[in-house]
């Protein structure tokens, strides 16, 4: 039975590059065989969904994606053209599709898009599951229009890693996209949060993409 990293190595998915894949694997194992339902935004070219779906043998996928045709036709998981800046279409279709066990946002990685997706969707998943906002490196970019709000802003308060940071130091937070009472409600569900950086000593909002990784698991109680 291949793990996670080898499939992602197969699927030609930049979740092994990032170094993800062993960190998933610890949170997910136990679920491997489950009756589970995953929901992935941002799908790119499919590889991540195709490694889900043969890592999660039982699981039912989803992806969701402005450009699905790229993918082509992936078996045993199901697309939808979806635009997650509109509201409305997501909540239709986290009605009809959700409840999940495992959401992964992997989507545009913009301040905007990963928390006002958080807080669309946190809602959609099932006690006891668990939330991935992958990529959170992009918190770290100042220079990168529609990521990080400010160079200035006293190293970024408005993030996703500072709002992720303080879900795991249970801490009152409010970014751009967030308002306070929304994240307290959010931080009263939480069971764990863990948030991997693949090099912590060199991790810093100076450096580029290439040379940070960064992925964060948020656990709902149950």
């Amino acid at each position: 039975m291949k793990s996670l990293y080898e499939l992602a190595v197969e699927y030609n998915t930049d979740k092994a590059a990032h170094g993800y894949c062993e960190v998933y694997e610890k949170a997910f194992s136990h679920l491997r065989n489950a009756n589970i339902k995953i929901l992935e935004i941002g799908v790119f070219y499919g590889g991540s969904l195709r490694t889900w779906r043969d890592y999660f043998t039982n699981a039912e996928i989803h992806g969701i994606d402005l450009d699905i045709e790229r993918c082509g036709i992936i078996e045993g998981t199901t697309l939808h053209k979806i635009n997650v800046d509109n509201a409305l279409e997501l909540e239709q279709f986290s009605k009809k599709y959700g409840p999940f066990d495992i959401i992964i946002d992997d989507a545009s990685h913009t301040m905007k898009h990963q928390q006002k997706t958080f807080n669309a969707l946190w809602s959609k998943l099932l006690p006891g599951g668990y939330f991935v906002i992958e990529d959170i490196h992009t918190s770290f970019l100042p220079k990168l229009e529609g990521h990080s709000p400010c160079a200035l802003d006293e190293h970024n308060k408005t993030t996703t890693y500072k709002m992720v940071e303080a879900l795991k130091e249970k801490k009152s937070w409010s970014g751009r996209h967030t308002k306070k009472e929304n994240f307290e409600d959010i931080a009263s569900s939480v069971e764990h949060v863990t948030i991997w950086v693949r090099n912590l000593a060199q991790f810093s909002h100076e450096l580029s993409s290439n040379d940070n990784s960064a992925t964060s698991i948020i656990k709902k109680k149950l």
